[in-house]
């Protein structure tokens, strides 16, 4: 079966579009926790064959982050170390390095741990009294989700770099290493992903009153900047300026971030 080959060569968790009985990718392919998936949206084809023999390590996975996400207490995996040379994958040095944040950053001033279980980045959030209070697991190699957040509610934390400066103004990003690398420049807040609760607008506004919203140029972050412009005007904000830029926030450099920002506050 063609479609069942390409499946195998696809991540854990991920999914793909290819072509079926017609000339459009109109087929979604699949490899999941359980096995291989085809469904075709043109002519309904669907099916699903198991996976083979699967690695120990496969299985402890899958299950170590099943354990993170259904978590009742919000605690760091067991095994999770910090961020460093000696002991973590080369792909959870990269993930951070590529960012331009050095290792002693991410590990001595946000706590970024690794979890060689799961094999992903451990992203911690601490409330205002340093209390554990959220979790995201980022996957490395491709995996869906790219996320996997503890299953505590989430509608008004916040993750704030560099928040020990006052400035006069706070960026908003969608992620936390975003967040992490605008904070040298700029006081920044993570609304860790694309959704601007009221709790989240509220406590934002209770420190600030320009704001600044960083967010993906791609569909979400488009809704993410038309839902936070309503959540901060409905808190009486007037100050709201949009940094739009084809990349990342992490992928641009100190100077360009200060340039975009001076950029937009005087727009």
């Amino acid at each position: 079966m063609l479609w069942l080959d390409q499946a195998k060569l696809l991540s854990d968790g991920k999914k793909s579009r290819i072509q079926c009985c017609k000339s459009d990718r109109s087929m979604i392919i699949s490899n999941s926790n359980s096995g291989y998936g085809a469904y075709c949206f043109r002519c309904g084809f669907n099916e699903f064959e198991p996976h083979g023999e699967r690695s120990i390590s496969h299985i402890l996975r899958g299950r170590a982050e099943i354990e993170f996400k259904r978590s009742r207490s919000i605690h760091l995996p067991f095994d999770a170390i910090p961020i460093c040379v000696n002991t973590c994958s080369e792909e959870s040095q990269a993930w951070i390095l590529k960012a331009g944040i050095s290792l002693n950053v991410a590990a001595d001033q946000y706590g970024i741990l690794y979890s060689p279980k799961m094999d992903r980045v451990i992203l911690p959030v601490y409330d205002d009294n340093g209390g554990l209070h959220y979790m995201q697991a980022r996957a490395l190699h491709g995996q869906e989700p790219k996320y996997i957040n503890t299953s505590n509610p989430t509608e008004n934390v916040l993750f704030w770099a560099e928040d020990w400066r006052k400035d006069d103004q706070v960026v908003i990003t969608e992620d936390i290493l975003s967040a992490i690398k605008v904070g040298p420049v700029n006081v920044a807040c993570s609304i860790l992903g694309t959704n601007m609760t009221a709790e989240r607008a509220y406590k934002i506004t209770l420190e600030y009153d320009k704001i600044l919203l960083w967010f993906d140029n791609d569909e979400a972050g488009d809704r993410c900047r038309k839902t936070s412009r309503k959540q901060l005007e409905l808190q009486g904000i007037e100050f709201i300026r949009d940094i739009r830029t084809e990349k990342d926030p992490k992928c641009y450099s100190h100077k360009e971030i200060q340039e975009l920002i001076d950029q937009c506050l005087n727009s």
